[in-house]
């Protein structure tokens, strides 16, 4: 049975805060600099107006990950908001996880001119919220493709440059010169909250990531490259080069 947080209200026990509230430090070893403090956030349920997106990783023995991230454009702040984080599943299992979940995000159905249309029952009907692309391992065609046919979950390939996703998720996660990082976390996601915080480098081994509890951070370095080369933005640093 998959164990489902409840995504949709704060999270009345937040994580606990291993740093103090406001630092922004490095942990020796590790790969992010993420901070509970600034990172992690009260669930809440994203507006409708706000993108939608979904970043997949593969597993049956390994975890089967899939993230839910919508991206407030007003602040250019990607929210990870739900996780499916599960072992010895199949794909098609899965699938039918992330597609019913997927579908209890609604709006208000409309016809072409915009108005509000009815349900057989006279009330208002509604339709699923859509994604703008599901970027999944691009080593896995095989589950791509049972994801496409048997729920019409069509995937991107990710990119998979190690080094180039690493940079883009540091440079959201790095605080912009207002204090404010621009990928945070919903309190809800624990599994990704754990992974973020704790992978690491290979000890003595220079650029090599330990490949283990890394799942949803293979998921975010996904999402993240992907969504930097349809949306190019300046960098945190580049902006405060530019400002200085």
């Amino acid at each position: 049975m998959t164990h489902r947080w409840d995504w949709t209200v704060a999270d009345p026990k937040p994580p606990r805060v291993h740093l103090r509230r406001g630092a922004y430090t490095v942990i020796e070893g590790r790969i992010y600099p993420f901070n509970r403090a600034i990172h992690v956030v009260p669930s809440f349920v994203p507006p409708a107006e706000w993108p939608r997106y979904r970043a997949i990783d593969f597993g049956v023995r390994d975890p089967f990950v899939c993230l839910w991230i919508a991206w407030d454009t007003a602040t250019d702040t990607m929210h990870v908001y739900r996780e499916l984080y599960v072992t010895d599943r199949s794909t098609l299992h899965n699938g039918a996880t992330i597609a019913e979940w997927s579908a209890e995000e609604r709006r208000p159905a409309l016809d072409e001119r915009g108005r509000r249309l009815l349900d057989d029952d006279g009330g208002p009907a509604t339709e699923p919220l859509p994604h703008e692309w599901t970027v999944a391992d691009s080593a896995d065609l095989n589950a791509r493709m049972i994801l496409a046919n048997e729920y019409d979950i069509a995937t991107h390939p990710a990119i998979k440059d190690i080094d180039e996703g690493i940079n883009a998720v540091c440079d959201r996660l790095r605080p912009d010169a207002e204090g404010m990082p621009h990928l945070v976390v919903h309190a809800c996601c624990p599994n990704t909250i754990r992974e973020h915080e704790g992978w690491a480098w290979r000890p003595n081994q220079s650029r090599m990531p330990m490949d283990r509890d890394n799942h949803t951070c293979d998921c975010a370095r996904y999402h993240v490259l992907f969504h930097a080369l349809q949306y190019p933005r300046r960098s945190v640093m580049e902006a405060e080069e530019a400002a200085g």
